[in-house]
């Protein structure tokens, strides 16, 4: 009879697979500095969410909900005034 291990990493693979958020092939990946207050915020909000067990306590996740919400911009649909703002239109 033969046995393996199983680490993990299947149901890791499969998790990210199944990922509610779809395909991040289309995402851009954005590097930011952010001042010691606002990281202490974001760093405070996942770990709230976390604790909390709500869904989306990645920092990536916080940020990006955080942007969405701000610029209005969930699939490109950014309102008028803001896209304008943005575009300098």
């Amino acid at each position: 009879m033969k046995h393996t291990m199983d680490s993990g990493n299947s149901q890791a693979k499969k998790a990210r697979r199944d990922d509610p958020r779809g395909d991040k092939g289309t995402y851009r990946k954005v590097t930011v500095t952010l001042p010691p207050d606002a990281y202490e915020c974001l760093v405070r909000e996942c770990a709230y969410r976390k604790i909390a067990g709500k869904p989306n306590h990645l920092v990536s996740a916080v940020v990006r909900e955080a942007l969405i919400e701000y610029l209005g911009a969930s699939n490109g649909n950014a309102p008028k005034k803001k896209m304008d703002r943005l575009t300098g239109g």
